[in-house]
């Protein structure tokens, strides 16, 4: 199966996944170095409205592909660059970042997440997180603070 996705990964650099429509395979290393740029931005003076959307945005495509993946642990890091924060299961910020998502059905395998990778948008007001095995994204969203 991996040596497939590989192939065809090198088949079509324009292949669109289903669940990040405006993301392609192609212009991820793209949108990748532009979330490094905008992450280097600080967050006082306060940036503008247009840069946190564009930023949210930014964020939100990379995590729907990776997500959509299941990619593991080092592409993860290698495309967004080292976490804000790493949380283990049972730690605080874990159990704020897992309650906050509601399920319609269980994910597979959730029960198996040990840790997740937080990448902030606006601190830790609202930020984006990776729920990982260890090796790989088992699910990814967002905690808002909903201020």
């Amino acid at each position: 199966m991996k040596h497939l996705l590989l192939f065809l990964i090198l088949l079509s650099p324009t292949l669109v996944f289903a669940d990040c429509p405006r993301t392609t395979l192609a212009n991820l290393p793209a949108l990748s170095r532009e979330y490094r740029e905008l992450r280097k931005t600080p967050s006082e003076p306060k940036p503008s409205t247009e840069f946190i959307q564009h930023k949210a945005e930014v964020m939100d495509q990379l995590r729907q592909c990776l997500d959509y993946m299941k990619a593991d642990r080092k592409l993860v890091v290698d495309t967004l660059g080292a976490p804000d924060r790493i949380v283990k299961k049972g730690e605080l910020l874990y159990k704020m970042a897992f309650d906050s998502v509601k399920f319609s059905e269980t994910p597979p395998h959730l029960d198996q997440a040990k840790e997740a990778l937080i990448y902030e948008w606006r601190g830790l007001h609202d930020f984006m997180f990776f729920l990982m095995d260890g090796k790989k994204v088992i699910l990814s969203s967002w905690w808002a603070a909903l201020e």
